[in-house]
């Protein structure tokens, strides 16, 4: 392990660098994990991966993390979960897609047809279940980390 401060290894459990009497673990200087030098404002380190910065999970993912989860579960074919994370594009592409299929199933009602189109809502409130149980079972921090830092649009 490294101080993070000034780069100096130190033993894995040391609660201060020896040269420099830092946290070795609080710094942002240089990486705790592998001592080398990140990028300014950098929460992760490039080279090993590890956290540079301790982020806390806010009130605000928290509560996100429940509306989001049952939104998800009982609304998931309309996207509106993915809009309320911010991620317009997959939120589109549900909607857009459970909505026509199902305008034209019903413009469609005197074929056989439109039976296959309403997969496409099927499919959807599958998807949005099954994110809105993932959302649901992941911690604050797993949340906050993969789908608010991360960005990670589905599943």
């Amino acid at each position: 392990m490294y101080c993070s401060n000034c780069g100096t290894e130190v033993p894995v459990d040391a609660i201060a660098c020896g040269k420099c009497g830092w946290n070795p673990r609080k710094g942002t200087k240089y990486c705790w994990n592998c001592g080398t030098e990140p990028e300014i404002g950098a929460i992760m380190c490039v080279k090993c991966g590890a956290a540079l910065k301790e982020t806390k999970v806010s009130t605000e993912a928290k509560n996100n993390k429940i509306l989001v989860g049952l939104i998800a579960i009982f609304f998931g074919w309309l996207g509106i979960h993915k809009f309320i994370m911010g991620y317009t594009n997959p939120g589109l592409i549900m909607c857009i897609g459970s909505v026509a299929s199902l305008v034209v199933a019903t413009l469609l009602a005197w074929l056989i047809l439109p039976m296959v189109l309403y997969i496409v809502p099927f499919g959807m409130s599958v998807i949005g279940l099954i994110e809105g149980i993932i959302y649901l079972t992941k911690t604050d921090e797993e949340y906050q980390r993969i789908y608010v830092d991360g960005q990670k649009f589905w599943f």
